[in-house]
């Protein structure tokens, strides 16, 4: 049997001087969390946005006694970032597109 389910969706931005910088989102099922996505504009990265939004997202996790975080990352962009914060990887993904 498909079961859908509908997960509320949360989203996080990023602030510097009234402009925004960066945005992280996640949702919670039951008590697992699941960081779904995060982005920071070209000309703040390396400045520590995506650590305070990943921080913060954790934060907000933890403060909801989440027993479990899943983070999808890719190996050449979130993923290394996402270990220094303690993530294991336990799978890798391919992708693939059509480009017709």
């Amino acid at each position: 049997m498909i079961v859908l389910m509908k997960m509320p969706i949360e989203y996080f931005v990023a602030w510097d001087n009234g402009k925004p910088v960066g945005s992280g989102i996640m949702t919670m099922v039951d008590s697992y969390g699941y960081l779904k996505r995060g982005s920071v504009v070209p000309e703040c990265r390396g400045k520590g946005v995506f650590k305070a939004i990943v921080s913060e997202l954790l934060a907000v996790l933890r403060e909801r006694d989440v027993s479990m975080v899943l983070v999808l990352a890719k190996d050449d962009t979130a993923a290394p970032r996402c270990e220094r914060f303690g993530f294991k990887a336990v799978s890798r993904i391919r992708y693939f597109f059509d480009h017709r």
